[in-house]
């Protein structure tokens, strides 16, 4: 069966099913309203998990997905959960490399080098510069899009990878809600050198470092050792605190400002600690307010949906954000592939798409939540708890590998 896709959105999501439908053959054009993403968080790292590897090489063609392997930066070490002076609480082991499935692997890369090579092998078929407005049906079923230049293209099918903010959502899901969770998150990138290294504890640069403070707050840390030698190696931290104990008008701070409101927060802590913020970049420090998505009902399914953080946007405290997007991307595209070769109907791959999506995605809106509550909660008792429960699992490694190995 022929038929076109239009993909609303120039993100992880919607580059990645582009590739993954430019290889089988499928129509599709990509609409990307910034030529050059101005999102500071491109100049972050991302982590792939097995889920989100596999579902890339699902995506990619085999050129591109050899080139983002050469990219990716070496694998974490240990995830430790410590309290603020780094004194160890639990220890949760990396996991082992999958030599039977070298694909399902986690990696680690700058979103901004995964955000260039998503880009690129798509000639022709990312149209720049274009903002999406809204879209209406045409009485032969097709949908046409209108854009805020005038223009106009026609799909049979239109996928909105729009972000959380979502134009697409908004007219599809008009109830849908995203929503404040009330919690800030303040990052930046302390740089990794022969210097640097020897003034830090091997504990933040071998692997990932949760650090939990005794009330609402709490900072994590992750190392990013390139394979590359023309990309530069850091730490990158994200400080996270509820609304009440978050200075107000921060988010207008230049990124001075941000550190030393960051340090003076972090009064006491181990001075490895205050050392990464303070030291680092200050082009690179910003404060994010974090939203969550809300479970949305299934609806009654159209030859219009969605993908990634445009339907189930989550909070990044598992690092899962992305990784569902392409997620999302994959099995699309797989649904797509099997209309294209006249194996099901359009609207019945689509459906099928939608209910797998929502489930796997809010199950993974809602872990994120539990996690970053946890994280800022200012119920002295639970945080006991959860140290008292860490400390108590990392005494049984039988109990610890059964209830944190996936």
């Amino acid at each position: 069966m022929s038929f076109h896709v239009v993909v609303i959105g120039g993100g992880t999501g919607g580059l990645s099913l582009a590739h993954g439908l430019c290889k089988a053959g499928v129509s599709v054009a990509v609409y990307e309203r910034q030529r050059v993403r101005t999102d500071r968080l491109q100049g972050f790292r991302l982590q792939v998990n097995p889920e989100g590897s596999r579902s890339l090489r699902e995506c990619l063609p085999d050129d591109l997905w050899e080139e983002f392997i050469g990219y990716c930066g070496e694998p974490d070490g240990d995830t430790v959960l410590t309290d603020v002076q780094l004194n160890e609480i639990m220890r949760v082991g990396a996991p082992p490399p999958a030599h039977d499935n070298p694909i399902g692997v986690p990696r680690a890369i700058s979103r901004t080098t995964l955000q260039r090579l998503l880009s690129s092998g798509l000639d022709g078929v990312v149209r720049y510069d274009k903002e999406f407005v809204h879209y209406e049906r045409q009485s032969d079923g097709r949908v046409r899009c209108h854009f805020a230049d005038g223009t106009t293209t026609t799909a049979d099918l239109v996928v909105g990878a729009d972000g959380g903010n979502s134009r697409v959502r908004e007219q599809l899901l008009p109830r849908a809600e995203r929503v404040n969770t009330g919690i800030f998150s303040t990052g930046g990138k302390f740089p990794l050198t022969p210097e640097t290294v020897e003034l830090l504890p091997r504990r933040l640069t071998e692997g990932p470092n949760a650090a939990l403070a005794s009330h609402a707050c709490g900072i994590f840390t992750m190392p990013f050792w390139h394979s590359r030698p023309d990309e530069e190696d850091y730490i990158t931290w994200s400080y996270s605190t509820s609304a009440s104990f978050h200075p107000p008008r921060s988010a207008e701070m230049d990124g001075e400002e941000i550190k030393d409101v960051v340090g003076r927060l972090m009064t006491g802590w181990h001075p490895a600690l205050r050392r990464v913020v303070a030291e680092s970049d200050p082009r690179s420090a910003i404060v994010l307010p974090i939203y969550t998505a809300k479970r949305v009902r299934p609806w009654r399914t159209e030859n219009v949906t969605v993908l990634g953080d445009a339907i189930h946007s989550m909070t990044p405290f598992m690092g899962a954000g992305a990784n569902t997007a392409i997620r999302d991307a994959a099995l699309l595209t797989g649904n797509l592939v099997a209309v294209h070769s006249g194996q099901r109907e359009l609207l019945d791959a689509v459906r099928d798409y939608e209910a797998k999506m929502l489930e796997y995605g809010f199950t993974m809106v809602r872990a994120s939540l539990a996690l970053a509550n946890m994280f800022v909660s200012e119920s002295w008792l639970l945080r006991d708890v959860v140290k008292s429960t860490a400390k108590a699992l990392s005494l049984i490694p039988p109990l610890k590998r059964k209830l944190l190995t996936p």
